[in-house]
Parts: structure tokens; sequence; C-alpha cells
């Protein structure tokens, strides 16, 4: 296995990457090539990849995307396109034979004067579809998190999970006192919701 980066200038990244097996009735090679650009508060970013399986065949995954940030706000975007028969035996892939588009939001907003000093709204989804066309899973995720002058932190979060025949539901809160003390710190947190059909409860 090998990996050989190459940067040309502060904003641009180039890599590429291999991972070969010989093993009997098992021989893989997979490849991999990655490009990276920053254009003032953007970053952009593709890659492809590729694997050759003695016993699988031939498979491919691609993905593009796109960063943005600035004091306040943050985002970001994928596209991705990953075939069933992607199999790299030397690496890691949790998830094949899909297209998906992905994205998140995040917005923090800091207060000079009042009780609160900084509230951050967050906001991510996913939606996944096998590549001939079914249906493989789509969720979304919103949250608030609060910070308090009096050093109390609090949470407030749900999450919606379609996943395949599955339609999961869950909520939840988190409270912790004195905030970012790594030393001594109380906390309290629950999520209550549906998972695979059946009541969920956690308390932490």
């Amino acid at each position: 296995a090998g990996s050989y980066t190459y940067n040309p200038d502060v904003l641009t990244e180039f890599t590429a990457s291999f991972a070969a097996l010989q093993r009997v009735t098992q021989d893989n090679n997979a490849g991999r090539l990655a490009a990276s650009r920053r254009f003032g508060n953007w970053m952009v970013f593709g890659d492809v990849s590729g694997t050759d399986d003695q016993a699988k065949g031939s498979g491919s995954a691609s993905s593009v995307g796109t960063f943005y940030r600035v004091p306040g706000w943050e985002g970001n975007m994928f596209l991705s396109d990953v075939t069933g028969d992607f199999f790299p035996r030397i690496g890691f892939a949790s998830e094949t034979d899909f297209r998906s588009v992905s994205g998140s939001v995040t917005r923090e907003v800091e207060y000079e004067s009042g009780p609160i000093t900084s509230v951050e709204y967050d906001m991510s989804f996913h939606d996944n579809v096998r590549r001939d066309g079914a249906h493989y899973r789509e969720g979304v995720n919103i949250g608030m998190d609060f910070a308090l002058t009096n050093l109390v932190a609090f949470a407030v979060g749900a999450d919606y999970e379609h996943f395949e025949d599955r339609h999961d539901k869950v909520v939840g809160f988190e409270f912790d006192f004195p905030r970012n003390n790594p030393y001594r710190r109380f906390g309290i947190g629950a999520s209550f919701g549906q998972i695979e059909d059946a009541w969920y409860r956690s308390i932490e």
C-alpha cells in the first residue's frame, strides 16, 4: 500500500493512493485519485476510486463536494456514486450500490449581553437510492445548542431515518453544568422515540 500527496500551492492538493493484495483466489488491487482546491471561503474536492478483485470483479466509487465557512456559518454538500462491486480488501467500504446526496448547515450566534452567550443551530440530511433507482435510505437531523452565562449548556434535537421499510424517529435533550469543565461536571441526557417499530428510551 502507498500514498503520495502533492501541493503545488497552499490552496491546492492532489493525492494518489493504492493498495494491492496477493492471495490465492483473492487477488485485489485498489486505487484512488483525489483533488481539492480552496477559493476564498469555499473548498471543493473530488475523488475517484477503483477496485479489481479476483472473486468479485471490478467496481468503482466517486464523490464530489464543497465546503463553505465564514464566522457564524458553516455548510457542506456531497454527491456520491458507489457500484455494488466496489470492494477494497485492504481498505473499508461500509456501503455499496448506491447514489447519494447529503449536506449540512450550521449557524452560530453569539450574544454580548443577556443570559445567553451563544446559540448554535444545525441541520443535516442525506438521500440515498440504489443504483437501479430502488429506495435505500434517507434521513434528516435538526438540533439546537444553548450556552448560558451561568455556565449551563442545554441541547435539544430530533432525528428521522427511513431505512428500507423502517421509519425511525428519535428526539432528545442534554443538560451540562458547568460547561467546558473537563474535571468536574454534571450532566443528564435522554432520548425517546421509535426504532425498528419498537419503543426506544435512553437515559444517561
